[in-house]
């Protein structure tokens, strides 16, 4: 019992520090320092627990403790962000490797096991990839496991000399310290093991409902994790906003993220594979979410209540389908969010043959769906309309207040008052002597894509977290990924008086000969800006060239369809970034109706079934046996 006590624990410890270190790995600047637990825990296990050859005294233990503390400090106070946030978890790296060294007692068993929860709880800061779902399962099991040894082997330590319990028996049913032994006089039997995998599955099933059913306020308000709308972005590519100054690196993903054929509505008939790269161009853009509004490093969705569904295609006049020559058949991959996204100027949007409302926001123009959370793939047809899209409105026969339409514009002026005032400096610079806002933006997108003064970097890493990280972006780092030139560009358009949002979506693709589809993956993933100029919204792409040999470098071929890897990591992605709003929709509301459809059904009989003592409803003796037969079976159905 004692030797399986301490190989699970070190397994145990050494799973933590494994996790640890993948999670921390993840990023290049990462330590694997956690990994060597593993030797450290099959050594004491060798020469500590079993061979008793090394003996670390208390005294020792104490002044390795304050050493690890003094290294712990020395790394958070020093320059590198990563390290500051990494020194927590090294400190509880060396504390599990001081405890591994000494004579173990129950404390010591106590605090390895809280020292590996602590392990996997960092990593779980570190890292939202679907490898640690399938860890974190393995890792509880296991920690059930080694908490029952430790439970039984502390309970009958005291009786477990052999003068304290009779062997020469094989009766069931003697007991040592309230342990019932089997025939074979064996404490671990497999009925041992069978409850313990039973109640860590039971156990892994309510924390899971609990994790799901637990409010994610959190994840609803308007903080730089989320958007007001409750949307939050994808953790595999796409994000509906956009946080910046984050530590490490970005990781791209080749998973798919949207299939596009293109149709010839006139003739009835698909694009070939020449004609749809002809109509896709060198780097589509396709057009996601409209973020608007910019606090400390973060832009956000923000929700005007202009909302309007768009109407089926087979539903407008005639003369309105001549006027889109093109549908395109979008299959967008789970992304956890109700974004959908679009290609080309688009004059409606619906499910084809598959039920589905679409709305659109007039102002922003982006488009979604009613609900805002989905298990598989969303498939539906976006018409394009080939003029001017401020004509797509007045078609749709739409208007708004010119009041409402320019408190909109104002808004996206707008930007914090210090950030200006340091920003307005540095744009005047840049502008010299343009004036006009088409001028102005011009201006901006060369400076940041064409000056060779910014470099385009996966890198994260920034360089005075106490600015802004666009202000660190342009004074120090001078390099990144889009959402940095992306937000660079707004903000400086907006210190200029001119308005400007940022939009995330996608950017390029390729043709892909096994779907036959023009296939969008994940590295695709982009973010820009439209600029209002000359009484429009124009676009621009202030992220330099080198982003686009990068991603060539990158994409491959995306893997095909939807696997059994690809789904369960959609679900995984979807359960973790699930927020309030999406609870309410896929969790809440299901179980109410649920609910009262199962008491609409059976809730009349049921209550009949028990009704004491009332007029006209029988003896207790009559009507109790049957209610209490058929309670389970209602409960069951």
């Amino acid at each position: 019992m004692q030797f399986a006590l301490q190989l699970t624990v070190a397994v145990v410890v050494s799973m933590a520090g494994v996790v640890l270190a993948m999670a921390e790995t993840e990023d290049p600047s990462g330590s694997p320092l956690a990994a060597f637990s593993v030797p450290v825990a099959i050594l004491t296990l060798l020469l500590v627990d079993r061979q008793r050859l090394l003996r670390l005294p208390d005294w020792a233990a104490a002044f390795l403790g304050l050493l690890a503390f003094g290294v712990a400090v020395q790394e958070f106070f020093s320059d590198a962000p990563e390290a500051r946030l990494l020194s927590a978890s090294h400190l509880i790296v060396y504390l599990t490797w001081i405890f591994l060294v000494q004579v173990k007692a129950a404390r010591h068993y106590w605090w390895l096991h809280a020292l590996s929860l602590l392990q996997i709880a960092v990593a779980s800061v570190l890292t939202s990839k679907p490898w640690f779902g399938l860890a974190l399962l393995v890792f509880v099991l296991l920690m059930n496991w080694s908490l029952a040894l430790f439970l039984v082997n502390r309970t009958l330590r005291p009786s477990m000399q052999a003068q304290a319990w009779a062997r020469d028996t094989k009766d069931v049913g003697q007991s040592r310290q309230g342990v019932v032994l089997d025939a074979g006089q064996r404490l671990l039997n497999w009925r041992f093991v069978g409850n313990s995998f039973t109640l860590s599955c039971l156990g892994l099933v309510f924390s899971v409902l609990f994790f799901l059913f637990t409010p994610r306020i959190w994840l609803s308000g308007t903080s730089i994790a989320s958007d007001s709308r409750g949307g939050r972005g994808g953790v595999t590519g796409f994000s509906e906003s956009v946080r910046l100054g984050d530590l490490g690196s970005v990781l791209e993903s080749t998973e798919p993220a949207l299939e596009v054929k293109v149709f010839n509505t006139t003739e009835d008939r698909e694009f070939t594979r020449d004609e749809t790269i002809i109509f896709m161009r060198e780097e589509p853009l396709f057009r996601g979410a409209v973020l608007e509004t910019y606090t400390d490093g973060s832009w956000a969705r923000r929700d005007f209540e202009d909302d309007y569904n768009l109407p089926p295609f087979e539903s407008l006049p005639a003369e309105f389908k001549t006027m889109s020559p093109v549908k395109q058949q979008m299959k967008l991959y789970p992304n956890g969010s109700n974004i959908l996204f679009t290609y080309g100027t688009v004059f409606t949007v619906d499910g084809g043959d598959t039920p589905m409302q679409p709305v659109r926001e007039y102002l922003s123009n982006e488009i979604k769906l009613n609900r805002s959370f989905g298990w598989n793939a969303t498939t539906y047809w976006v018409y394009e309309y080939p003029n001017d899209p401020r004509d797509v409105h007045r078609l749709l026969g739409l208007q708004t207040s010119r009041q409402f339409f320019f408190e909109y514009i104002r808004r996206m002026t707008r930007i914090r008052e210090e950030l200006r005032n340091r920003l307005t400096p540095y744009t005047r610079e840049v502008l010299g002597d343009a004036r006009a806002d088409a001028e102005i933006a011009e201006r901006i997108r060369e400076h940041l894509q064409d000056s060779g003064e910014f470099s385009y970097t996966l890198d994260l890493s920034i360089e005075d977290p106490t600015i802004d990280p666009v202000e660190d972006f342009l004074v120090n780092r001078k390099a990144g990924h889009c959402e940095y030139f992306a937000s660079a560009m707004a903000l400086m358009l907006r210190s200029a008086g001119v308005p400007a949002r940022v939009i995330t979506g996608f950017k390029g693709g390729a043709w892909d000969d096994g779907r036959q589809a023009y296939v969008v993956q994940q590295l695709h993933s982009h973010a820009w800006v439209e600029a209002f100029v000359q009484g429009r919204w124009v676009t621009y792409d202030p992220t330099p060239a080198t982003r686009e040999e990068t991603v060539r470098q990158l994409q491959g071929n995306a893997p095909a369809g939807q696997t059994m890897t690809t789904v369960l990591k959609s679900w995984w992605s979807q359960g973790v970034a699930m927020n309030m709003y999406q609870q309410q929709e896929m969790l809440y509301n299901p179980v109410a109706m649920f609910s009262s459809d199962a008491w609409s059904r059976y809730g009349g009989p049921l209550a009949a079934l028990f009704e004491f003592g009332q007029p006209g409803a029988g003896t207790p003796t009559s009507k109790l046996p049957w209610g209490l037969i058929l309670l389970p079976i209602s409960i069951l159905l």
